[in-house]
């Protein structure tokens, strides 16, 4: 009797089974596999960028890059039979993937993504050179500077016995480029920017400048006592006073130093590239600036 229930639970599933459609028992087809490289904007993406494949809306596939670029992508069986698009970092790649087939694995497949908004660069104007300040060969890791029209168009720092090189930018609207070393204007102009160019022997110099030229503006316009400045290393007060050339201790402006400026009338004047406030009340009329 037992054996009896058995078969008819068997038949009973038998029965069952044979009502379900096909399709259940149907297993998903082997991929399109592509292996290949990515490229984003000109250049191989970083280690883990997704590339992805879709048709429409649907989202077919997806894989991340390994160093180089490469990638190696599963797609599935796009479902309107259509052509299949790609993504590098959610950039569309100009690729398409028109025939699709059942487990082919296709080597080779190049994938090119350029944002809309991406401004291709072009190779800098280096510039290789040695760079002195005041004379002397500057410390090691003193910062070099290119700027152009107000805008900086490169930085780099110096290597042992002032060494460098530079790379720099396009300027706009091509500007002259100027340069400064540990802050201070070197004597050296570029005025011809060529892209790609390599120019060794572009060496850098700067130098004091002198306190006659540095405070013209206050010179010329009878506003200018005196200025002071204390030396760190000598451990002495330092001055300057027009009309006393003969007798002056301070005869040089430097970057970045510490002046005491003592003037007849307040004004705003233009000192080193830079507008100044100097103050005159009562008779308080001392001024402290940088240089």
């Amino acid at each position: 009797m037992a054996k009896v229930g058995r078969i008819l639970a068997l038949l009973a599933l038998v029965v069952m089974l044979s009502a379900l459609p096909l399709t259940a028992f149907a297993q998903q087809d082997p991929p399109h596999v592509l292996i290949g490289t990515a490229t984003l904007n000109g250049a191989i993406p970083p280690v883990d960028t997704e590339v992805t494949a879709m048709e429409g809306s649907a989202r077919l596939g997806s894989a991340i890059t390994m160093p180089g670029g490469q990638f190696s992508l599963q797609i599935m069986r796009p479902p309107s039979g259509g052509a299949i698009t790609f993504m590098v970092a959610g950039v569309d790649a100009s690729e398409r993937l028109t025939h699709y087939e059942i487990g082919k694995i296709q080597s080779g497949f190049i994938l090119t993504a350029m944002a809309s908004t991406f401004t291709p660069r072009e190779p800098p104007h280096v510039l290789i050179g040695t760079a002195t300040l005041y004379g002397e060969i500057p410390p090691v890791g003193t910062e070099i500077v290119a700027t152009a029209g107000g805008a900086i168009v490169g930085s780099t720092l110096t290597r042992a016995g002032g060494k460098f090189a530079l790379l720099v930018s396009r300027p706009i609207g091509g500007d002259v480029v100027s340069f400064t070393v540990a802050g201070v204007n070197a004597s050296e102009r570029l005025a011809n920017w060529e892209f790609g160019k390599i120019q060794p022997g572009f060496n850098l110099t700067t130098r004091n400048i002198a306190v006659a030229d540095g405070l013209e503006p206050l010179i010329a316009s009878d506003n200018l006592v005196s200025v002071w400045h204390f030396d760190n290393i000598t451990k002495s007060w330092q001055f300057y006073a027009p009309l006393m050339d003969d007798d002056n201790t301070l005869t040089t402006l430097r970057a970045n130093q510490v002046y005491l400026i003592h003037v007849m009338r307040s004004a705003d004047v233009s000192l080193n590239g830079t507008t100044r406030s100097l103050t005159c009340s009562s008779v308080n009329c001392w001024n402290q600036i940088v240089w």
